[in-house]
Protein backbone atom coordinates (compact mmCIF):
# COMPACT_ATOMS: atom_id res chain seq x y z
CA UNK A 1 0.00 0.00 0.00
CA UNK A 2 1.24 3.61 -0.84
CA UNK A 3 1.91 5.66 2.71
CA UNK A 4 1.52 8.48 0.80
CA UNK A 5 -2.11 7.85 -0.46
CA UNK A 6 -3.29 6.76 3.06
CA UNK A 7 -5.11 9.44 4.54
CA UNK A 8 -5.33 7.45 7.79
CA UNK A 9 -1.75 7.03 8.22
CA UNK A 10 -0.05 9.91 10.21
CA UNK A 11 3.28 11.20 8.82
CA UNK A 12 5.99 8.99 9.19
CA UNK A 13 8.68 11.16 7.56
CA UNK A 14 11.65 12.77 8.97
CA UNK A 15 10.85 15.60 11.37
CA UNK A 16 12.04 18.93 10.55
CA UNK A 17 14.79 20.45 11.64
CA UNK A 18 14.79 23.50 14.51
CA UNK A 19 10.44 22.84 14.78
CA UNK A 20 9.58 22.55 18.18
CA UNK A 21 7.08 20.28 19.48
CA UNK A 22 3.66 21.60 19.87
CA UNK A 23 2.21 23.46 22.92
CA UNK A 24 -0.69 21.75 24.62
CA UNK A 25 -2.37 23.14 27.72
CA UNK A 26 -5.66 21.36 28.52
CA UNK A 27 -8.56 23.04 29.94
CA UNK A 28 -7.47 26.65 29.35
CA UNK A 29 -11.41 27.27 28.67
CA UNK A 30 -12.36 25.60 32.10
CA UNK A 31 -13.03 28.96 33.44
CA UNK A 32 -14.84 27.61 36.44
CA UNK A 33 -12.68 25.66 37.88
CA UNK A 34 -9.16 27.73 36.38
CA UNK A 35 -6.30 28.42 38.67
CA UNK A 36 -6.72 31.64 40.40
CA UNK A 37 -2.89 32.00 40.11
CA UNK A 38 -2.60 32.03 37.14
CA UNK A 39 -4.31 35.53 36.56
CA UNK A 40 -2.26 38.58 36.41
CA UNK A 41 -4.00 42.07 37.70
CA UNK A 42 -3.98 44.34 35.28
CA UNK A 43 -6.39 47.01 36.78
CA UNK A 44 -9.28 47.02 39.13
CA UNK A 45 -11.38 44.50 38.28
CA UNK A 46 -9.21 43.29 35.45
CA UNK A 47 -7.20 40.52 34.82
CA UNK A 48 -5.41 39.08 32.29
CA UNK A 49 -3.62 34.80 31.94
CA UNK A 50 -1.38 34.46 29.57
CA UNK A 51 -1.26 31.59 27.43
CA UNK A 52 1.22 31.77 25.15
CA UNK A 53 4.61 34.01 24.51
CA UNK A 54 5.80 33.61 21.03
CA UNK A 55 8.97 35.99 20.92
CA UNK A 56 10.33 34.76 17.70
CA UNK A 57 7.40 35.56 16.03
CA UNK A 58 6.70 38.35 18.22
CA UNK A 59 3.00 37.67 19.39
CA UNK A 60 0.84 36.95 22.68
CA UNK A 61 -2.08 34.83 23.76
CA UNK A 62 -4.57 35.62 26.85
CA UNK A 63 -7.71 35.40 28.53
CA UNK A 64 -9.19 38.64 29.60
CA UNK A 65 -11.45 38.52 32.58
CA UNK A 66 -13.32 41.31 33.44
CA UNK A 67 -15.88 41.25 36.49
CA UNK A 68 -17.12 44.95 36.50
CA UNK A 69 -18.85 47.33 34.56
CA UNK A 70 -16.46 49.84 33.19
CA UNK A 71 -13.99 51.39 30.13
CA UNK A 72 -10.35 49.76 29.65
CA UNK A 73 -8.40 52.93 28.88
CA UNK A 74 -7.58 53.76 24.97
CA UNK A 75 -5.16 51.50 23.75
CA UNK A 76 -3.47 51.17 20.25
CA UNK A 77 -3.13 47.65 18.41
CA UNK A 78 0.31 47.12 17.21
CA UNK A 79 -0.36 44.04 15.54
CA UNK A 80 -3.33 42.17 14.60
CA UNK A 81 -6.07 41.20 17.34
CA UNK A 82 -8.68 38.09 17.56
CA UNK A 83 -11.22 38.64 20.24
CA UNK A 84 -13.75 35.76 21.31
CA UNK A 85 -15.93 36.24 23.77
CA UNK A 86 -16.26 33.69 25.69
CA UNK A 87 -18.83 34.65 28.32
CA UNK A 88 -20.74 38.32 28.64
CA UNK A 89 -20.15 40.98 25.96
CA UNK A 90 -18.28 44.33 25.25
CA UNK A 91 -17.92 46.78 22.76
CA UNK A 92 -15.63 49.40 21.42
CA UNK A 93 -16.45 53.16 21.99
CA UNK A 94 -15.31 53.93 18.33
CA UNK A 95 -17.87 51.32 16.95
CA UNK A 96 -21.63 50.66 17.41
CA UNK A 97 -21.58 47.12 17.16
CA UNK A 98 -21.31 44.75 20.03
CA UNK A 99 -18.89 41.43 20.63
CA UNK A 100 -21.02 38.80 22.52
CA UNK A 101 -20.46 35.78 24.28
CA UNK A 102 -19.64 33.03 21.08
CA UNK A 103 -18.52 35.95 18.39
CA UNK A 104 -15.14 36.67 17.17
CA UNK A 105 -13.57 40.22 16.10
CA UNK A 106 -10.49 40.59 14.55
CA UNK A 107 -9.10 44.24 15.06
CA UNK A 108 -6.56 45.42 13.05
CA UNK A 109 -2.97 47.22 14.02
CA UNK A 110 -3.48 50.88 14.15
CA UNK A 111 -6.41 51.57 15.62
CA UNK A 112 -6.90 53.30 18.79
CA UNK A 113 -10.00 52.37 20.99
CA UNK A 114 -11.36 52.32 24.47
CA UNK A 115 -13.59 48.59 25.19
CA UNK A 116 -16.45 49.11 27.10
CA UNK A 117 -17.68 46.45 29.68
CA UNK A 118 -21.26 46.54 30.59
CA UNK A 119 -20.69 44.12 33.65
CA UNK A 120 -21.88 40.75 34.45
Amino acid sequence: MDHNHNPTLAYQGPKLPNVPEDLVVPGVLHLDTHNERLWVPQAPDVWFCPLCFNVSHGYFVNILRVRKSGILSRHRHTGPVHATVLRGRWHYLEHDWWAEEGGMRLSHPGISIRWRFPGT
